[in-house]
This record gives structure tokens, sequence and C-alpha cells, in this order.
């Protein structure tokens, strides 16, 4: 079963997140190391990652997968932002809160988990929910922390924000370079994707190195958290897999049942790592939105596993 493969994969991830908790607490990564890592990810290994996934031959079967995943991708964002807005207003909810709920860290974890259960083949199908949700991140989420008064004059910033952010501009080359079927030369090509296969490693030891400098006792009595935790690993997943199943996308094309449950994978990661970024930058708090990605990762060992079961039981 697919749960169980993805339940043994993040079981691998975890360790590696208790390595970086290791070596940080052990003083061998600075805090400006730890930075440092997290720039290495988001500039490097991750543009790798994506462009190696578009390395493939562009079939009828893929153009249709990828029009799933598009179109599976936008609709779960859109809607996952729709239910944190309902929930920000019923809870009373901050900024920290409301977009933790919102937006997963689909980007870092789900293309490792993907390449392990599905192949990498399938890779690509993650970009779908990348682009909507990188697209949310630079317009709707900044919008939520920057000053109320930036919000308009920044609009323009904000789609120039969106078009040249490097994860984009990966999707794009690599877009490209499918369309016009060119290949990467091979040691190049193989270098590429050597470095994308860091990325779920690096991903958790940067998780594991956060984890270290919190107040473990302060993290757990929080019960705002826990409320975030419910409605990110649990509740929200539930209802947007239950839209999909709905819509009956599945029957699109002979592969949209695996493409979506990429999809789905996407919508039930832990919060999104971008959300303590904004946080730090515009001062609010950062320690808190850290808190919330590490617990919410923490728990995805069980969330995961368990939804993607209800996933193939349906």
């Amino acid at each position: 079963m697919i749960s169980l493969l993805l339940a043994k994969k993040i079981a691998e991830l975890f360790l590696v997140l208790v390595m970086g908790y290791v070596i940080t607490k052990a003083g061998v990564v600075s805090e400006e190391g730890s930075l440092g890592i997290s720039k290495l990810s988001l500039y490097l290994i991750i543009p790798c990652c994506l462009l190696d996934a578009f390395q493939i031959d562009l079939t009828a079967e893929v153009a249709g997968g990828l029009a799933v995943a598009f179109a599976g991708g936008f609709l779960c964002q859109g809607v996952l932002i729709l239910l944190g807005e309902a929930a920000a207003k019923l809870f009373h909810m901050n900024a920290v809160e409301k977009t933790s709920t919102q937006y997963s860290n689909a980007g870092n974890l789900i293309i490792p988990l993907v390449n392990y259960i599905l192949g990498p083949e399938w890779v690509v199908y993650c970009t779908g929910f990348m682009v909507a949700e990188n697209i949310g991140f630079w317009s709707h989420c900044v919008s939520q922390f920057a000053p109320s008064g930036s919000q308009g004059a920044s609009l323009l910033k904000r789609v120039v924000k969106i078009v040249t952010n490097v994860n984009i501009l990966a999707i794009i080359a690599g877009v490209v370079l499918m369309l016009l079927h060119i290949r990467l030369p091979e040691i190049a090509g193989s270098a590429v994707a050597d470095v994308g296969d860091m990325l779920g490693a690096v991903s958790m030891l940067i998780i594991g190195m956060n984890f270290a400098r919190m107040d473990l006792r302060s993290l757990f009595r929080n019960k705002r958290v826990w409320l975030v935790l419910l409605l990110r690993m649990i509740i929200f997943p539930i209802l947007t897999m239950t839209l999909l199943k709905l819509l009956r996308l599945e029957s699109l094309t002979s592969n949209a049942r695996d493409v979506l449950l990429i999809t789905n994978l996407a919508a039930m990661a832990p919060a999104g790592a971008t959300i303590t970024q904004f946080a730090q930058i515009y001062h609010k708090e950062p320690e808190y939105a850290s808190a919330i990605n590490v617990l919410t990762t923490l728990s995805c060992i069980i969330t995961m596993p368990f939804m993607v079961a209800l996933y193939e039981a349906w």
C-alpha cells in the first residue's frame, strides 16, 4: 500500500530531522549556518529538482496529467484559502495562525515523497500545486503580513516576485525544454539530478535545526498551536480531498488518480516554511510561526499516512 510506503519514507526523513536537532544542540551548526543551508535549499536544490522533473517526453498521457495537476492544484489552494479565512473569523486567528492553515510546505516535502513512493517520473505533477501555492504566497499570503498601507503600492512588485521566483523560473525553463524536446547534456543532467535528490534530507535537517532552538515546554502547552495543527493536518485535507472526489476529476485521464494523490499530498503537508520567513521579515511572531511549522511536521508521520489510506480506500 502507498500509505505504508509513505509512512516508511516519512519515518526515514524524521530520523534526518533528529540528526539536524542533535548537531545543532551540540553546537556544530550555528543559526547563521542554518540560514545558509536554508538558502541553499531554496535557491539551488529545489530549482534543480523541478528542472530535472521536466526532463521527460511530452506524451499525451503526460500532457493530460499536467492539466489535471494544475486544475487540482489551483482548486485545492483556492479552497484552502477560503477555509482559512472562515476559520480565522470563527477562532479569531492572527496572520501566522491563519496562513499556516492555508499554505503547506509542499515544495520541500512533497517532491522527495513523490519521488520515493511513485517514482521520479511523477515529480513533474507536483508543479501544479506548487505554481498555485507560489502565486498565493506572493499575493494573498504576503498581504497578511505586510503593513496595510504598502499593499496596494506593492501589487506590481508582487507580480514580479511571482514571475521571477526561482521555483517558477525553474518550472518555466523545464516546460520550455520539454516542449522543445531538449534534454540536458548527460553530465549536466546528472549533476542537476544529484543536487535535486538532496532535497528531502536537507529540508528535514533545516527543520531539526529550527526545532533545537525552541522552548519545547511552551511549544506543547500552547493550545492555539494544536488548533492550527488540527485544521492544517486533518480537517482541511479531508475537506479538499472530499471536494476533488465529488468533482470526479479522477475520470479525466488514465493517470488522474495518481496525479490527484500528489495534489492531495501537497494539500495535507505541514505548514509552509515560507510563512516563517514572512513572519521574520515583517516582525510578526516568527518564533510562533516556526513552532507551528515544526509541530505540524512532527505530526505528519501519523496524519499523512492516515490521509493517504483514506484516499486509497475511497
